[in-house]
């Protein structure tokens, strides 16, 4: 048993102020340590947690937050199923930044570019961090098309719409992907296996009508190549030519 027993209140109710209303767990840490039994890197989560939770962040630093590689070991072992890796990364990234208001765009970019999406409570802690109401912070994120509310789907489908592929076709193939996959653009099937978006501008020019599926780029699509993407995607990511 961990001799210092840290008590980590981060997910228990700490007073009556509105904006601590979204903290309230059900799964309180138990200081039970197997957090630190698991970590193979010799961290102490509940500690690094402690130090998040408090905007220590040359402390979490001096813990080594910076070794932690996001197995997940600690959320998988916890008997309260507390999401530690979750705030162990956002740990991180919060330590690079000194809590400036003018950095809400590159942290929001960076917790996305982690996470695929913008999760409601690491929102309620940036605008903790960041002092600021976190309805300015879903305004921002609603604002930019690139940030998302909501995670996307499994396969995460955009169409270029710079004026290379609309000029070659983007408008016709956006149509087509919209009839296959049942959705328009902006939303996600109900499987959460697809999501369709657009994007301004790709840089592929030279192969435009372009289309991305999560990190594969295809080019010179047109609606044939279109129906065999998506059929191919069923079982394996292969570019249609």
């Amino acid at each position: 048993m961990n001799k210092i027993a840290p008590v980590l209140s981060f997910f228990k109710k700490r007073d009556d102020k509105p904006s601590d209303k979204e903290l309230i767990r059900e799964n309180p840490c138990i200081d039970c340590s197997l957090c630190l039994e698991v970590c193979d890197k010799g961290l102490w989560p509940s500690i690094l947690l402690e130090d998040i939770k408090n905007g220590r962040f040359a402390d979490s630093k001096k813990h080594g937050i910076d070794e932690c590689n996001d197995c997940g070991d600690c959320t998988t072992e916890c008997p309260m199923s507390i999401p530690l890796f979750k705030y162990l990364r956002l740990g991180k990234i919060l330590s690079f930044y000194n809590g400036n208001k003018s950095g809400l765009i590159p942290i929001l970019l960076e917790l996305q570019s982690n996470f695929g999406y913008l999760p409601k409570d690491m929102v309620s802690h940036i605008a903790r961090f960041l002092k600021l109401p976190e309805g300015h912070i879903h305004s921002v994120a609603s604002f930019y098309k690139s940030l998302r509310l909501t995670p996307p789907g499994r396969r995460h489908v955009c169409i270029c719409r710079g004026t290379a592929c609309h000029i070659s076709g983007a408008p016709q193939l956006t149509r087509d992907t919209e009839k296959l996959l049942g959705i328009k653009e902006g939303e996600t099937s109900t499987d959460n296996e697809y999501t369709l978006d657009n994007v301004a501008c790709v840089g592929c020019c030279a192969l435009a009508p372009v289309i991305t599926v999560n990190s594969e780029t295809y080019g010179k699509m047109n609606s044939d190549k279109v129906q065999k993407l998506f059929k191919k995607t069923d079982t394996k990511d292969e570019n249609p030519g």
